[in-house]
């Protein structure tokens, strides 16, 4: 089973599995961590603890390059911080140690002599300080000199004292039988958990039992020594006095006070004295075996009756009838498999004056040694190279078997015990199901190297009469005789329980570590204190991105052969981590789980191999320094060459002698190009090659390493894009053949002219070679598809719908993340109904939207609402109701039965979401307020004049809400109750409404709501809306006239030109969509047609318009609309494309009953001139010409209505060797204040030069010390950084401020880079810019050292560089007849 989380920012925190098996939850909790990779990092190993007698701390540390592994060079400091216990933190000792030079892989020892000496010099009346119990901090920070970049890491090691500690397996607090013996354990160990160390002199253990009768006297104290036996392991056994009523056992290592530990032991109570003991003589029992039992009592029985119960379940029950009244009886019972591994006894009988005597007796049953073994090996034979090996797993034939694999580092830091199944995790595990009762006496032996010893001992039961002798055994007695129990005037049900006297103490008062009954029963089973508290810090100090890996590839699983075994070959995997641990485990249907008895370590280290490392997307023009790193981890020097192989897609730019290169026109060739690299054992080294991209788009990169022990060969992938800034064009028209059996469609005219230079002018129109066009068409009205449909008929790969490829914008806010699993949901459910839908189809949809609902599981807080953004570390942003109305409206909609095994979701998170919702809603006028800011200025209290006087109305948002509060059918209790409540207060305050709103797109939202809530006044609402809509074009509902898309009349026929940018477009596209809505609700077909006409004629893609907000509003619309055409089953459809300067080229697109609900896209061979198309057959289908080019200056980007913000560079500023950072500050102002004193959500959107990179953790924080106070997000995606802000004012400037710095040497970058700022939710409110960077594109190879070649840089290879060329072929020739001539003389010679 494998779950992806999706995105690179999942719900961060503690998860957790659950698993269902025949009615049994089973519950797995894991943590997911934000992984942000540094460019430079520091690891470190140090031990977690040591003890007060060892020599001192033993470390190393090694910096390398995250990106590469390979080692860096510098300098630094450790820092060591000894911190004694009881010292405040202003008394800490603290000194350093200088780093005068690092250069890889560093050891370091700091002995307890030093520590001392430095205690001493920080306080001179010290003489012999102490260190038991001190922590010791060790920082180290290393400044790396190429990059200039400091990073650091720490550790902290405990020290403990070496004195061993003696503990009882086993409760401390305990019951006794007068007469009648029991036995005590005691472990005798190390701090650790490791046995003392057992030898001469002989470790010995006092004990000393101290007895107080039931008169008040106290019998002499009676002393007793023993051995520590090898197994760690001390026992004693009492015989209490017959008068026995409180016994006291104290247990000491040697002389040493200081390990003195107590134990009590109470009298068991009985009206008549009357007591029952079970004992057992078996000291191992096992499955299938029998275990020998005595039952002993001080008085006479004629029948003795006995159960045993393991896991809450009643195994077995039986009653022995002796021949004779007796008063000890043996008997045996045969061990089964439901009574591992622990399980109990409970013996019992009735005397003549009806009074129960009964006992229970637990016990551990080994069923391992029943089980079969699973053999773990691994086989690296058959592959000496070091990519492969082969795992071997024997457990029996067609048995189920299966591995699992850790980094060893994590797996030694603690990680393993919790992500691996042992035998004494198992054992543990198990024995939780009998959490309720007194349990076998277990004791854990820490064996070192992460292994584990299970130890266990028969335990009597703690009661102290015979009810509760039933009760802690785990059962309830229901009987009409005399189950005994101690008087007490305890109240239970006032928070009352009783201790061993029948007195009395509070609940609260249960194991808070005071003695408050006289036998201690209120200390009685409690947890266990970990004497190495501090050792649970297991965060991930020390380790770096290494240890976050893919794990994977060991995760194997299958049935065994008829030979018994399995095995498999895998490959390991590119990344450094090198040792690995491997375990595994096997399930039989006879024979159940099996244990592999210790896992296996692996060291996949290579002996060598390569990394070849290059950014996802450059410029064309540009020069790029591929990285390549070579590593040897074999025993001994290595020669290596590094080859760059040959391809007509990229060439390799030579430097001259002495590092002499141009930047813009250096020499070149496309011959494979070689360098020898010298590598010592253990060494990583770099090598650039420069190499300049021929064409676009993606290009692979080859380079192999060659040693004489082993090839090495990388292929990387590298999209190369067109200079300039993009400039994006749309043509949409929807063919309708409902009525008519084919139509010619208008010619949708290009917008890249032919001449791309200007008359009179040096600046060029767009950049030639940039230009490009292309035909999309999708069956039906809706668009909104998973694939593209391929001419060989192969299914491409699944598409998630998001904002990216929906509307083309980041989708990063917690509304616009739900709008993504919306679209996705309203797509397969119109696919659903409309038969589109296969099984298959479906399932991978809903594992993809699986990913999208823990996505939005992120923004949801402890109270059930739903924040706008995630900010990092900080908890305190409020909740938005409108962002939780939208998500428990599309979440209700997502409870579907038939796929609620892929894709669940709780009621119990609806009914969270609902009872927020209510919580915002003023409950004397019905309306709903929202507690964080208006994200979408639609959402705005607005003024309206009621006839009086202005007020401020949350129309919007209250209809909103209604959306949400009619569609939740599936919450119960408090939430449905308050649900019900808000929703008629909320209708009723928009009935009041209807007269008073003069706003379309509000009309649109309110007439929807009341709609859907079944109104009264929905008619009312219906009317109102038909005459506030606009047919000047078409129908449709906005505040502003919007223009139809431009057209004009060439040979009589008409073209359509792209379309233009209009004022307030996706308002009125949202408001339109709810109309449509309302229109498909009261059955105006007719009408309908004509909004959904205009409706396509605003697509912006295939699937998309302008924002999420309006994206999500038309597609619930168009499905709503679509599913509504029942004759789809006949949609048949020939579309012919055509282009005016292409002469013959045509292109047919078939849409059939097997690819109508794909995407089908042709490329068009030329940009120039229009595209004609005719199309015959029935059905619906939207075509759309999209174009594109690049421009160059500012004035030729595409512009909205008007420029909505005030948009400038403050600063920009480069600095570092050869401009390697890069800081800029760009601020943006809203200007439309007729409209809005200001904007909605705002973005900003800074294009950065190719190989420039911003940290994430340097983003988040600057997001997370709100500086400026109103940026709520920011992030580098691909090459851009993108800033999300709550709103941006009209008095005051938000800035966007950043640091980038150089991560990949690139020469001769493109001089032209875009900024913009745009409101999120109305994109077309925008101001875009161009900003240049000639200092970088005047920088050569050499200057951004990006080449082995360079004889100034950190990475020069001065080996000799290797063409493959006619001269090497004469040379080895030559090389070749020296060779042949010499061994031809000499057989001449041997012959005579």
């Amino acid at each position: 089973m494998a779950f992806e989380l999706e995105g690179d920012e999942p719900t961060f925190g503690w998860w957790s599995m659950e698993v269902n098996v025949g009615g049994y939850w089973y519950k797995k909790p894991f943590w997911v961590e934000d992984d942000q990779n540094a460019r430079f990092e520091i690891f470190m190993d140090q031990p977690k603890y040591v003890f007060e007698h060892d020599f001192g701390i033993a470390g190393w540390f090694e910096g390398n390059y995250s990106d590469s592994g390979v080692s860096g060079r510098g300098n630094g400091t450790m820092t060591i911080t000894i911190k004694p216990v009881g010292v405040s933190e202003d008394n800490y000792v603290q000194f350093t140690r200088p780093l005068i030079y690092y250069g890889g892989r560093q050891s370091y020892l700091i002995t307890m002599a030093e520590l001392k000496r430095e205690m001493m010099r920080r306080d001179s009346k010290l003489t012999n300080p102490s260190l038991k119990g001190a922590e010791v901090d060790v920082n180290i920070d290393v400044y790396e000199w190429f990059y200039v970049d400091t990073s650091g890491n720490s550790m902290v090691t405990f020290i403990y004292s070496a004195e061993p500690r003696l503990k009882f397996v086993g409760d401390k607090i305990r019951t006794f039988k007068p007469s009648m013996n029991f036995t005590v354990h005691v472990a005798a160990m190390l701090l650790d958990g490791k046995p003392v160390p057992y030898g001469k002199p002989r470790a010995n253990v006092t004990f000393e039992v101290t007895t107080r009768s039931r008169n008040g006297f106290v019998i002499p104290i009676k002393r007793t020594l023993k051995y520590v036996l090898k197994s760690g392991v001390v026992t004693i056994v009492v015989s209490p006095h017959p008068q026995a009523e409180f016994i006291t056992i104290r247990a000491s290592y040697g002389r040493n006070a200081g390990t003195l530990i107590t134990m009590t032991a109470s009298r068991c109570y009985s009206p008549t004295n009357s007591y029952l003991q079970v004992t057992t003589p078996t000291k191992k029992p096992r499955v299938n075996e029998f275990m020998i039992f005595l039952a002993k009592s001080n008085t006479y029985f004629d029948t003795l009756y006995y159960q045993i119960v393991a896991a809450g379940e009643l195994i077995m029950a039986d009653a022995i009838t002796p021949k004779i009244p007796t008063k000890q009886i043996t008997f045996a019972v045969t061990m089964s498999k439901k009574m591992a591994p622990s399980s109990r006894i409970i013996v019992y009988f009735l005397k003549p004056d009806n009074e129960i005597v009964a006992d229970s007796l637990n016990y551990f049953v080994d069923f391992a040694s029943n089980q079969h073994d699973v053999g773990l090996t691994i086989n690296r034979g058959k592959d000496f190279s070091g990519n492969s090996f082969e795992v071997k797993i024997k457990a029996g034939a067609y048995i189920f078997v299966a591995s699992s694999g850790m980094v060893a580092d994590w797996y030694d830091f603690g990680g393993g015990y919790f992500n691996t199944i042992t035998m004494d995790w198992l054992i543990k595990e198990l024995m939780t199901y009998d959490r309720h009762a007194n349990l076998t006496h277990v004791h854990t032996w820490n064996k070192g190297d992460h292994e584990k010893e299970i130890v266990t001992f028969p335990a009597p039961n703690y009661a102290i009469d015979a009810n509760t002798t039933f009760t802690f055994a785990g059962l309830n007695i229901f009987t009409d005789a005399i189950a005994s129990r101690i008087p007490t005037p305890c109240n239970y049900t006032l928070g009352f329980l009783t201790c061993f006297d029948g007195s009395c103490f509070r609940e609260e008062q249960w194991c808070d570590g005071k003695l408050d009954c006289a036998g201690g029963f209120d200390e009685m089973n409690c947890p266990e204190e970990n004497p190495l508290p501090e050792l649970e810090r297991m965060a991930a100090t020390g380790l770096i991105n290494r240890q976050y890996v893919d794990e994977g590839w060991l995760w194997l699983e299958h049935l065994t052969r008829p030979w018994g075994s399995y095995i498999k070959g895998v490959n390991v995997p590119y990344h450094p981590a090198q040792e690995w641990v491997l375990h595994s485990f096997s399930m039989s249907r006879y024979k159940g789980l099996g244990i592999a008895k210790k896992p296996i370590r692996i060291n996949i280290r290579r002996s060598f191999y390569i990394q070849v490392e290059a950014p996802e997307k450059i410029v064309r023009g540009e020069q790029l320094g591929v990285r390549v790193s070579a590593f040897n981890y074999w025993t001994d020097y290595l020669e290596a060459i590094v080859q760059l192989e040959k391809s007509e897609d990229y060439a390799f730019v030579h430097v001259e002698p002495y590092g002499r290169v141009s930047s813009y026109n250096p020499r070149t060739s496309k011959k494979a190009q070689q360098v020898v690299v010298y590598l010592a054992p253990g060494e990583g080294k770099i090598v650039h090659f420069p190499i300049l991209p021929q064409r676009t788009g993606n290009i692979d990169i080859t380079v192999t390493g060659s040693t004489f022990i082993k090839r090495d060969e990388v292929t990387i992938s590298v999209n190369v894009i067109n200079i300039g800034v993009r400039n994006g064009y749309s043509v949409p028209f929807l063919i309708n053949l409902l009525n008519q059996g084919s139509v010619l469609v208008p010619n949708m005219k290009s917008p890249v002219p032919e001449q791309f230079q200007m008359p009179n002018s040096n600046i060029f129109r767009y950049v030639p070679g940039t230009e490009s066009c292309s035909v999309t068409v999708t069956g039906d009205v809706y668009g909104a598809y998973y694939r593209k449909w391929t001419p060989s008929g192969e299914k491409s790969p699944l598409t998630y719908l998001r904002g990216e490829n929906l509307y083309g914008r980041p989708s990063h806010t917690g509304e616009a993340t739900i709008s993504n699993f919306a679209a996705n949901l309203y797509s397969i459910m119109f696919l659903k109904i409309t038969q589109q839908l296969d099984d298959g189809l479906q399932a991978d949809i809903l594992e993809q939207m699986n990913q999208g609902f823990s996505k939005v599981l992120r923004f949801l807080l402890p109270n059930g609402g739903m924040r706008n953004f995630m900010l990092p570390g900080a908890d305190d942003e409020p909740a938005s109701l409108w962002v939780t109305s939208i998500a428990a409206k599309v979440l209700s909609e997502a409870r579907q039965g038939e796929w609620e095994n892929i894709l669940y979701i709780p009621v119990e998170l609806l009914n969270k979401m609902i009872l927020f919702i209510c919580k915002q809603q003023d409950k004397r006028t019905g309306a709903f307020s929202d507690p964080s800011p208006p994200y979408d200025r639609k959402m705005s209290s607005n003024i309206t004049w009621d006839g009086t006087k202005f007020t401020q109305k949350n129309i919007s948002l209250t209809a909103t809400v209604v959306l949400s509060l009619v569609g939740n059918t599936a919450v119960t209790g408090d939430a449905r109750t308050c649900m019900e409540g808000s929703r008629s207060l909320a209708v009723k305050y928009l009935n009041d409404q209807i007269s008073l709103i003069q706003d379309p797109y509000q009309m649109a939202l309110v007439t929807l709501a009341l709609e859907r809530a079944a109104s009264l006044k929905k008619n009312d609402a219906f009317q109102k809306l038909r005459t506030m809509n606009r047919t000047d074009t078409a129908t449709y509902w906005s505040f502003t006239s919007i223009k139809q898309n431009p057209t004009f009349m060439q040979d009589a026929l008409p073209v359509l030109k792209w379309r233009v940018a209009r004022e307030s477009e996706g308002f009125a596209n949202e408001g339109t969509a709810y109309s449509l809505l309302s229109y498909l609700m009261n059955n105006q077909l007719t009408d309908a047609i004509h909004i959904m006409n205009w409706l396509q004629t605003q697509r912006n893609g295939h699937a998309g318009w302008r924002s999420s907000r309006d994206t999500l509003a038309v597609l619930e619309a168009l499905a709503q609309w679509g599913m509504r055409d029942t004759n789809r089953n006949m949609y048949n459809m020939k579309v012919v494309v055509e282009s005016t300067v292409l002469g013959s080229w045509k292109r047919e697109i078939i849409l059939d009953n097997d690819n109508f609900n794909m995407i089908h896209a042709i490329k068009l061979p030329s940009a120039f001139g229009s595209v004609r198309a005719y199309a015959q057959g029935n059905g619906l289908a939207v075509m759309r010409l999209a174009c594109s080019m690049n421009v160059e200056y500012g004035h030729q980007l595409r512009r909205g209505p008007r420029d909505s913000f005030e948009l400038d560079i403050d600063t920009l500023q480069f600095s570092g060797k050869n401009f390697s950072s890069m800081y800029m500050k760009t601020c943006a102002r809203w200007t439309q204040v007729t409209t809005s004193p200001v904007s909605g959500v705002a973005v900003i959107d800074i294009q950065l030069p190719s190989g420039y990179f911003v940290l994430d953790e340097v983003m988040d924080n600057q997001v997370h010390n709100r500086n400026p106070v109103n940026l709520r997000r920011a992030r580098q995606l691909g090459n851009r950084l993108f800033f999300w802000f709550d709103n941006i004012t009209s008095t005051n400037k938000s800035c966007a401020s950043f640091t980038a710095h150089r991560w990949f040497p690139i020469a001769n970058m493109s001089i032209y880079h875009q900024y913009r700022v745009y409101e999120f939710y109305e994109p077309m409110n925008h101001n875009s810019s161009i900003y240049t960077t000639y200092q970088l594109t005047q920088l050569d190879i050499c200057q951004v050292c990006g080449s082995f070649q360079c004889p100034y840089c950190p990475f020069y290879n001065s080996a000799p560089l290797w063409a493959i060329s006619m001269w090497m072929y004469v040379l080895v020739t030559l090389a070749l007849i020296v060779l042949l001539s010499d061994r031809y003389f000499w057989n001449i010679f041997e012959k005579g």
